[in-house]
């Protein structure tokens, strides 16, 4: 046995982390659907509540928790495949993947830039229904 026989073989590690790098991607799709689907449901729930239409508000509302559940389980996911590529699952991803030293596949960044403006998008939207129900409720007889 040569001593580089005990060495872990160099491609190892980068072929771990190429898979968990497409399972992260994977991830960060699916948050960015669920926050254009919770982005939908915000905006139905505003429709809904300009009709004064309480089912449909209902219905919006009741999705939309739904949607938040869903994506808390989505951003565990995210989070534990980050920490198995070996950084802080609350460190920003582009310290991670600097931190391992791998270049940012295309796929990785489109799906990074994607759910950040997914992100930003829902924010803008929350801000809006949360100031136009809290108008709609002081104005209840």
């Amino acid at each position: 046995m040569t001593p580089n026989d005990t060495l872990p073989r160099a491609d190892a590690r980068p072929a771990e982390h190429r898979w968990l790098v497409a399972h992260l991607i994977d991830a960060m799709c699916t948050e960015k659907r669920l926050l254009d689907e919770l982005r939908r449901l915000t905006q139905l729930q505003r429709e809904a509540v300009a009709a004064a239409d309480h089912a449909s508000l209902d219905d919006a509302t009741f999705g939309m928790q739904r949607v938040l559940q869903t994506l808390n389980e989505a951003g565990r996911r995210s989070r534990m495949i980050t920490s198995q590529l070996g950084g802080p699952s609350n460190v920003p991803l582009a310290e991670v993947v600097e931190s391992l030293g791998l270049d940012p596949s295309p796929e990785l960044l489109d799906a990074w830039n994607g759910l950040r403006e997914s992100s930003q998008l829902i924010d803008a939207e929350l801000h809006g229904n949360r100031a136009l129900l809290g108008d709609a409720l002081a104005n209840q007889p």
